[in-house]
């Protein structure tokens, strides 16, 4: 059960900190920034919900830990990855 557990947290908290940063205006990721209080609820929810899948594998201090830095995981490697997937100019 423990395993299920934290693959499915490590899918809500990674979800919710992506749908976070399309909420920001400098994100690289969609062409225009997602609008509206209704993304961020999401995105603060999908995190709760991870944090609290979480809970049911380890305490909840540990589990907040866990959260924090997958999300900070996330949103490091996100504008990375979008910068390299958006193209680079050629120099031909």
């Amino acid at each position: 059960m423990v395993p299920f557990a934290s693959g499915v947290a490590t899918l809500f908290i990674a979800g919710g900190g992506a749908l976070l940063y399309t909420c920001s205006p400098n994100q690289k990721l969609l062409r225009r920034a997602l609008h509206g209080m209704v993304p961020v609820l999401l995105g603060i929810g999908f995190l709760l919900l991870g944090i609290t899948v979480l809970t049911t594998a380890a305490s909840f201090c540990t589990a907040c830990m866990m959260g924090v830095t997958l999300l900070m995981i996330v949103w490091c490697v996100l504008p990375l990855v979008a910068s390299f997937l958006s193209g680079r100019p050629s120099h031909d």
